[in-house]
């Protein structure tokens, strides 16, 4: 998993540097789990910068009691900002956002066909 936005050149200053990135698996029930926790962060610090942040394997994983992790199925996202921007100011500009990952199921492996 990994997420990246894009600061517009319009905004340039208005960089974020504190903002987490939340996510949760379907159904309104869900509990919103922090996938990443970002402070002083200046990746985003150029007019149309941008930037890849990994997401730890543990936040997008769960044993399922019999020993083996599965992953969880995230589908909601949220960004919250959580401090001010590079110039001081509390407006969350951006021009894009992707999260990226895995998309369906894995499938066990098959044994090769017999001939």
């Amino acid at each position: 998993w990994g997420s990246t936005t894009r600061p517009q050149r319009e905004f340039c200053g208005t960089a974020l540097l504190d903002w987490q990135l939340w996510g949760r698996e379907d159904g309104e029930s869900a509990a919103w789990v922090l996938l990443r926790d970002h402070k002083g962060d200046t990746a985003l610090h150029s007019p149309f910068g941008e930037a890849v942040w990994r997401v730890d394997e543990s936040k997008v994983s769960v044993e399922d009691g019999k020993g083996k992790v599965q992953k969880k199925k995230m589908v909601e996202f949220l960004v919250i900002m959580t401090g001010p921007t590079s110039n001081g100011g509390h407006g969350l500009f951006c021009s894009g956002f992707d999260v990226f990952g895995q998309v369906g199921e894995e499938k066990e492996k098959q044994p090769p066909p017999q001939a």
